[in-house]
């Protein structure tokens, strides 16, 4: 069972060469220093736009990092909107600027990780064992 904490507003803590080509195929997410770079196939599979506010979650101890997408009716407070990139010929098509958990994760910085939904909780899990890992 993931053992979930809400990352707080506040709180600080790719490409082809880098990542492979499945950065290019599979809904992946990257940790960088800034937040969280998502692909275009992953922003294409959860049916999510620039705009869309979304709670992000991390486990330490699972080392797993969830997304949940706050829908319309729901309190945004404390929520992390996800930008666009202003350079269009950057790989990744979005951004969460969350930079507080590259801290929690400093070994996973720079790399990226495939992404799926976990089901009836409606978060997006990332799973940051070796295994989920792309590579390039």
């Amino acid at each position: 069972m993931v053992n979930w904490e809400l990352l707080e507003r506040g709180q600080t803590g790719g490409g082809q060469g880098m990542y492979g080509p499945d950065w290019y195929k599979l809904p992946c997410v990257s940790l960088n220093k800034t937040g969280l770079s998502l692909n275009r196939p992953f922003m294409d599979a959860f049916h999510l736009n620039h705009g869309a506010q979304v709670a992000v979650l991390f486990d330490v101890d699972s080392r797993r990092i969830g997304l949940k997408v706050i829908l319309p009716e729901e309190d945004a407070h404390g929520s992390f909107p996800i930008k666009g990139r202003k350079d269009g010929s950057h790989d990744a098509s979005s951004l969460i600027a969350c930079s507080g958990l590259s801290r929690r994760f400093p070994d996973c910085h720079k790399m990226a990780f495939r992404a799926h939904l976990d089901g009836p909780g409606r978060v997006i899990e990332i799973d940051l064992s070796p295994s989920n890992r792309v590579r390039g």
